[in-house]
């Protein structure tokens, strides 16, 4: 409700409204709802740089119900759109976490994502 009402005001803080919402669905396996308000939440005007932190929350929330090729799509879009250090290390780890359950512990792809120089490093 209260994500509702400031994305149709479009308060700058829309955007984490819907995520902290989609979060409590998630939490709740009400996972359908959750990826209606990350959807929600990435049409709200404001929120380029919410974008990432919602591209991952849906690869999260995908990645549990075992949509493994949709919540690598999402943690790929966010690694895209990635502005702060913080997004991309949790893109990365999105990415790894779908890499190990399609590849299998014995791959050694999700160590090879993320042993991928990162742009954010010194």
């Amino acid at each position: 409700m209260r994500a509702e009402h400031l994305g149709r005001a479009e308060d700058v803080g829309a955007a984490q409204a819907y995520l902290d919402a989609a979060y409590r669905e998630a939490s709740a396996y009400h996972y359908d709802g959750a990826l209606e308000l990350i959807g929600q939440g990435l049409a709200v005007k404001s929120n380029a740089r919410m974008e990432p932190g919602l591209y991952c929350a849906s690869g999260d929330i995908q990645h549990n119900p075992g949509l493994i090729a949709d919540a690598r799509a999402a943690h790929e879009e966010a690694l895209a759109l990635a502005i702060e250090e913080k997004d991309h290390c949790r893109a990365r780890i999105g990415l790894a976490a779908a890499n190990r359950v399609t590849d299998g512990p014995a791959s050694h792809k999700p160590q090879r994502c993320l042993a991928e120089p990162c742009r954010f490093a010194r």
